[in-house]
Order: structure tokens, then C-alpha cells, then sequence
């Protein structure tokens, strides 16, 4: 029997003992002898975040921006036309979500420029799951 704990921000993402592969975590190897190499694979938990941004039609290029509070670097993506985004692949921790009406406008890796508009944002942790349902209004990229 072996145990072992993670932090919270990593997963196993493969077990195997020789030739044997665990699927999951509650799968027994079985009979394997000490002459067989025990390989435990981690990886750094993911996660999504998807919601929805408050348009008025008036938008030029609508979209959201992702900041991380542990490393303070940004992601921006896209809206579609009715206001829908998600982001995937986010390393976990907790992200600050602006909205913003013009993405091209917006030094997104800006931290004096985003620090005037942190009342606007929104705070999500994100784990290895999905964070859902967010609702964010978009914000003029005005300097």
C-alpha cells in the first residue's frame, strides 16, 4: 500500500507499475514485484473559466482578460458575438476577470493600467475543473 498527498494544484495524470497502467485512482496494480518499476506521473492542475459578457452593441472588439494573481501575466481572448467566452488550459489559482469593449485597445499585461480598473473585476479560483457562469460588463479601454 502506498499514499501520498499533492498540493492543490497538482493531479496525478498516470500510475504504472511495469507493464500494468492504473486508469484511475482507485484501480489495484495488482501483484507486482519489487524488481518492477513504480512510476507515478503528476502534472499541474488546469482549469476553465466560461461565462458571459454584457454587450450593448456598441462593442468594437469585445473580450475578456484573465490575470493571475500568482504570476500577474494575462491571457486575453475573444467574445462571440452574443458576449460568450471561456478560457481554457489555466494553470490553477486565483485569476482577476476584466471585461473589456475593445481588446486591441487594452495593455492587458499592464500592471499600473489594470491596477485603475481592479473595482471592475472579477475574482475566480480556478482548480483542475470548470468554473462556469461568470457575468462580466464590458469596460472602456480608455487610458
Amino acid at each position: 500500500h502506498l499514499s501520498f498527498s499533492l498540493s492543490d494544484h497538482m493531479s496525478i495524470s498516470e500510475v504504472k507499475a511495469g507493464d500494468k497502467t492504473a486508469d484511475n485512482e482507485s484501480v489495484s496494480l495488482g501483484e507486482i514485484t519489487a524488481m518492477e518499476p513504480l512510476m507515478i506521473t503528476a502534472k499541474t492542475a488546469t482549469g476553465s473559466v466560461s461565462g458571459r459578457v454584457s454587450l450593448n452593441g456598441s462593442e468594437d472588439r469585445p473580450g475578456v482578460v484573465a490575470v493571475s494573481l500568482g504570476s500577474h501575466k494575462g491571457i486575453a481572448v475573444p467574445t462571440d458575438s452574443v458576449g460568450n467566452f471561456e478560457i481554457a488550459g489555466l494553470p490553477a489559482g486565483e485569476y482577476r476577470l476584466y471585461a473589456w469593449a475593445d481588446l486591441r485597445r487594452v495593455p492587458f499585461n499592464d500592471a499600473a493600467f489594470l491596477a485603475r480598473h481592479v473595482s471592475d473585476a472579477d475574482l475566480v479560483n480556478v482548480g483542475s475543473g470548470s468554473v462556469t457562469g461568470i457575468h462580466l460588463l464590458a469596460g472602456e479601454s480608455e487610458f
